[in-house]
């Protein structure tokens, strides 16, 4: 893939205006917002800058672009100008994304288009190095933002501790989609320092969100949504920038269930989610309409049944315990059950007056089935299938293939279709000298299955042991816990599979959110993989934000753009100009291990001035974050209202980080679209320039209160306080008013 780079400048930019325009900033307590202009070409001394392009990014509808590029060298200008170990200070940075039109011309991608959910650029100079190394290893930062996973390993920089600076600098802050309209650089005084600059990566999220049909500018139209999206109808902004969970993914819960056909759970399903989980590991069948309700006709808990008398659908119910009147599992039941599970091979088994199973396995090679078995050491009756679809019984023996038997069942059918043979059998209920008898009253078979190596029966090539539950037919079973995890706890995997944005795509991973705090208190759906339904976590590369029955719509108009980012900077001075002092990123994860939460929709009738929700935790700076010089909180939108930081031990203010929403004038500010945010950094240091001075912040705990809009629900929602520090301060040099 070809990467573009482009030197935009080398020289004076005092006539450069902004890339993005004028930005705007918070006021501090003690501070004035009337001063310092935040234009980069303004800064004292020479400020140059240059520009550099990412790879060529190419989405569908409803695709995720979550990845790591190759690094990509900077200018030689820059290079050759820093070797040595020289350092450049950096102001700041500027971010677009841009695709050229047909005459050529670079202009800007609507963030409704293409919403960008975060990046990570890297400057990285000569004496760092670019690694990759295992989940978990303790070099990796922890910046509040998740971990990006790419076969099996994390790309990290690991600085030279022992160079007299940095020797590299990540630029993650107020990315998501403020990431344009939001003033990411330092007062003067303070820069982002890295020594001998030469290479330039990045990790990028973006999700495609773009009306194909009905979006020529920066007006939002909605496109289709899956059925987890919390945005109303109306919204100014798409329901995919929330990572909605979706069908396409199967939760794998950790814990155990069983299926009750008489009286209640002792340990009753607590949420729809864990109810439709809990089903899908139950059978191979897809549960269909799996519904929350409140109705007298159903027990507390999760329940289900096979309907339309074979047993081809499956119904699942939700019914809240706190509001559920008492009825018996397996109420108004049948004596029929029904049961299904897939392994090596598929197995269904109806239960009636008569025992139907229906085992589907290759065509041209023997398999079998083995019933009220764990292993051939339990002897069971087991059913073979060889090759040329002839259907033998035995009893087999411990590593022995055992005792033919006199035929008990009769064969309905055998077709093959596909390369797969399905054979439908049925046989009594009882069986006869000593063949295992089948009892409308268990609720789970265990069973063991052997696929063979050519078509007559001989030693296996592959062999499982598993187990299928048995749900009644035409009436409700309970799907009941059994010794469930405390809430924030529950884990297990995802597994997604089916199309992507890069052709088929299977992949399975781990869940843990290690909720805390407000989160945990809360009983966030986020902390437990149970009540989980969208996020980051179900957000991966390439995924597709559809649900598996949903066609992806346009998908013959990808579209392709670049993300661009313009870095100011000028040389480092030397006594005995003033000093530039270094920052230093310092912040903390709010409620969980990746600072994601769910933001719940507020009761009926809050006024609309009261309908917000509150996240607050507690973090302690440590030494090296002495004075702080700027924050780039991170959040949202449209959620995002504000974040605020107070010294927790007296309560002090120390500052609130608005978030300005977009009214759609995009005919004046091509960024200005409706509800996407530009989050107003605080920033503190020179009297000149109308600034606070930088507040001693080492070692005393900060409190942190975020602020959401909860007119909606709103999935995926992000925390992260950014404080970015310096270790010096000369007060009485950048005091002077004058």
């Amino acid at each position: 893939m070809k990467h573009f780079l482009f030197l935009a400048a080398l020289g004076l930019a005092s006539a450069e205006p902004n890339l993005n325009g004028d930005y705007k900033m918070s006021k501090t307590p003690k501070g004035r917002d009337d001063v310092f202009s935040m234009r980069f070409a303004d800064y004292p001394g020479t400020v140059e800058y240059f520009d550099i392009y990412s790879p060529v990014l190419s989405s569908v509808y409803s695709q995720v672009i979550w990845t790591t590029f190759p690094p990509i060298s900077l200018p030689d200008e820059i290079v050759k100008r820093f070797a040595g170990g020289k350092p450049m200070a950096i102001l700041g940075m500027e971010s677009d994304q841009v695709r050229n039109t047909t005459e050529g011309e670079e202009v800007s991608v609507p963030i409704t288009w293409t919403y960008n959910h975060h990046y990570g650029p890297n400057i990285i100079g000569h004496k760092a190095k670019i690694v990759k190394v295992l989940e978990g290893d303790p070099r990796i930062p922890r910046t509040g933002h998740p971990t990006l996973v790419e076969d099996g390993k994390v790309t990290i920089v690991v600085d030279d501790k022992t160079q007299p600076f940095p020797t590299s600098r990540n630029f993650n802050t107020a990315n998501g989609g403020e990431m344009r309209k939001s003033f990411k650089g330092m007062p003067p005084g303070a820069a982002y320092i890295v020594q001998s600059p030469h290479l330039f990566q990045l990790e990028a999220m973006q999700i495609d969100t773009w009306n194909r049909e009905k979006m020529t500018g920066a007006k939002f139209y909605p496109g289709p949504l899956p059925r987890n999206s919390l945005a109303p109808a109306d919204a100014e902004y798409s329901g995919l920038l929330e990572c909605p969970m979706t069908t396409r993914i199967q939760k794998v819960l950790a814990g155990a269930y069983s299926v009750q056909l008489a009286g209640a759970c002792a340990d009753a399903i607590t949420s729809l989610e864990e109810c439709r989980a809990a089903l899908s590991q139950l059978t191979s069948r897809s549960p269909i309409n799996i519904t929350k309700v409140t109705s007298a006709a159903h027990p507390a808990g999760c329940s289900a049944a096979f309907l339309d008398g074979d047993g081809s659908a499956m119904v699942g119910f939700f019914n809240d315990k706190a509001a559920a009147p008492t009825v018996d599992c397996g109420h108004n039941s049948t004596a029929r059950r029904s049961g299904s599970s897939s392994t090596l091979v598929d197995l269904k088994v109806d239960l009636a007056e008569d025992a139907t199973l229906t085992i589907t396995g290759p065509a041209t090679v023997w398999f079998g089935v083995g019933f009220n078995a764990t292993s051939m050491a339990d002897r069971p009756w087991t059913v073979v299938v060889d090759g040329d679809g002839n259907v033998t019984e035995r009893h087999l023996a411990f590593h022995d293939p055992g005792t033919a038997l006199p035929p008990s069942v009769r064969v309905v059918s055998n077709t093959v279709q596909g390369g797969k043979r399905t054979v439908v059998l049925s046989r009594p209920l009882k069986g006869k000298g000593g063949v295992f008898s089948f009892s409308a009253a268990r609720t789970e078979l265990n069973f063991i299955t052997a696929l063979g190596s050519g078509p007559a029966f001989a030693i296996h090539r592959n062999h499982t042991a598993s187990s299928l539950a048995m749900f009644a037919v035409d009436g409700p079973s309970c799907v009941c816990a059994e010794k469930p995890a405390p809430f924030g706890q529950g884990t297990g995997m995802l597994v997604y599979s089916g199309p992507s944005g890069g052709g088929q795509l299977s992949e399975q991973y781990g869940f843990a959110n290690n909720c805390h705090g407000d989160v945990l208190d809360q009983r966030n759906p986020t902390c437990d993989l149970r009540t989980y339904v969208g996020g980051v976590q179900t957000c991966k590369h390439n995924f597709l934000l559809l649900d598996a029955d949903q066609r992806v719509p346009w998908q013959d108009q990808p579209l392709r753009y670049r993300l661009k980012f313009r870095f100011w900077f000028q040389d480092l001075p030397v006594a005995p100009a003033p000093p530039i002092y270094g920052v230093a990123r310092w912040g903390f994860t709010m409620g969980n291990a990746i600072s994601e939460y769910d933001v719940p929709k507020c009761s009926p009738g809050t006024p609309a001035d009261q309908c917000t929700h509150v996240l607050q935790d507690v973090g302690t700076p440590p030494a090296s974050a002495k004075y702080l010089i700027a924050t780039h909180h991170h959040c949202h939108a449209p959620t995002c209202l504000n974040a605020s930081m107070f010294f927790n031990d007296t309560g002090e203010l120390i500052c609130t980080q608005r978030a300005l929403h977009g009214k759609g004038n995009t005919s004046s500010d091509k960024f200005d679209e409706e509800n996407y945010i530009a989050l107003l950094p605080c920033l503190f240091g020179r009297a000149k320039d109308g600034l606070q001075p930088p507040p001693l912040v080492a070692g005393r705990p900060i409190l942190m209160v975020f602020h959401t809009n909860a007119t909606n629900g709103h999935h995926g929602e992000m925390a992260i306080p950014d404080l970015e520090c310096a270790s010096d301060w000369n007060f009485t040099e950048n005091n002077n008013p004058s």
